[in-house]
């Protein structure tokens, strides 16, 4: 019975999220790489052609959208989802891909110590993401001058060194499995002599992991959250006071402030039972462990836990920022008008009276095939009236 309901969760429950995880996520990633702009505003236009010194006018009216420039957390933010996305697929491959295979898992076992190496880098690349993104809002909020300074190349290269620094981190884990070969073509995935070495897993498993991406990291969070947390007090107190010229910039700053407090919430209950599991094995040795199906069977849970962790990051951006469920309409807005206009079938007279064709001939610059009008100025002035000389 525990082995058939953890065949389920390693299998279809896993890849239902998994799928479902890495299609939100890949919106996530275009998202946040979109401009935010801002609603579209008519303004109106004036231009003019001048021929042998006569001068003709005219107007028009042009919507335009500004642009706001992108705070830094949604770096932060791009750089955990592709995270989340790695540790997805990783996942999948390790655990719910193998569920489905019913005999060997050759020839796909040649390629789990990779697997096995990209899921751990790719959990321990979100820890280290997750406190630096901490550290950043702190200095935002309680060294302001020090985070102006910060641009937003700066901060993808510091992000990419730390992600760098998780791989490295994590290349001993390569060498923890070997794939084992039978005469019968059956090939198995077991742990390599560094893996049962107790030296390595006191120091770097159990001591390595909860210095570098469990206890110590929590403690971190913890701290910088309860200062981040008093900081936003103050800050509240001075937003009332602001002037309403300041108001879209405190109201981008807060939905900042919400995304970082879910996510952190989120990362910090999805890593407790793994952390938890890794101490209890430590405990009772990982021999009983492995044999034990109480322990298969929560270690299973553990592991869809963080599946559906890494798999809500856009439910939680498009509830608590505005910004980010504007862009998300605007996005699904200009697909859908991008549909509108595609005009298949349609003849090439209907075609050029089409509205998409009207705004693009008013917005081009005068020539014979757009404006035939102006190709006379005086067959213009007697439409208009006439146009004093030095105008």
């Amino acid at each position: 019975m525990t082995a058939e309901l953890v065949n389920t969760l390693n299998g279809p429950v896993t890849a239902f999220f998994v799928v479902v995880g890495i299609i939100l996520n890949v919106e996530t990633i275009y998202i946040l790489m979109r401009p935010i702009k801002s609603r579209l505003k008519s303004i109106h236009r004036t231009p003019f052609t001048i021929k042998a010194g006569t001068s003709v006018l005219g107007s028009n009216w042009v919507r335009t959208r500004s642009t706001y420039p992108k705070p830094l957390i949604y770096t932060h933010l791009l750089w955990l989802s592709i995270s989340d996305t790695a540790l997805l697929i990783s996942g999948f491959l390790m655990y719910s891909l193998p569920s489905f295979f019913k005999s060997s898992l050759c020839p796909y076992a040649k390629f789990f110590p990779t697997l096995y190496l990209m899921s751990n880098a790719s959990l321990t690349a979100s820890v280290w993401l997750m406190c630096v993104l901490m550290f950043e809002r702190y200095r935002a909020l309680c060294r302001p001058l020090a985070a102006s300074a910060m641009s937003i190349a700066k901060v993808h290269k510091i992000l990419a060194a730390v992600v760098v620094l998780a791989i490295v981190f994590s290349l001993p884990r390569l060498f923890e499995v070997v794939v084992v070969e039978y005469e019968d073509g059956f090939s198995d995935v077991v742990q390599s002599d560094l893996g049962k070495n107790h030296f390595y897993l006191f120091y770097y498993r159990i001591i390595g992991g909860l210095v570098f991406y469990s206890v110590l990291p929590y403690i971190v969070l913890f701290a910088l959250s309860a200062k981040i947390s008093l900081a936003l007090r103050a800050a509240a107190k001075e937003r009332q006071v602001m002037s309403r010229s300041l108001s879209s910039r405190a109201n981008r700053i807060a939905d900042s402030e919400l995304i970082l407090l879910a996510v952190m919430a989120k990362f910090l209950l999805s890593r407790l039972m793994p952390t938890a599991l890794d101490v209890a094995e430590h405990i009772v040795t990982s021999e009983i462990f492995v044999l034990s199906p109480a322990a298969t069977l929560l270690v299973a849970i553990s592991n869809l836990i963080v599946v559906i962790s890494s798999a809500v990051n856009f439910f939680i951006y498009f509830l608590l920022a505005k910004s980010f469920r504007r862009s998300t309409c605007s996005c699904f807005e200009n697909l859908c008008h991008d549909c509108q206009r595609t005009d298949c079938g349609r003849p090439t007279a209907e075609r050029s009276n089409s509205p998409a064709a009207i705004f693009k001939y008013n917005n081009s610059d005068p020539s014979p095939s757009t404006l035939p009008l102006l190709n006379n100025v005086d067959d213009v002035q007697k439409r208009i009236g006439a146009v004093p000389q030095g105008v």
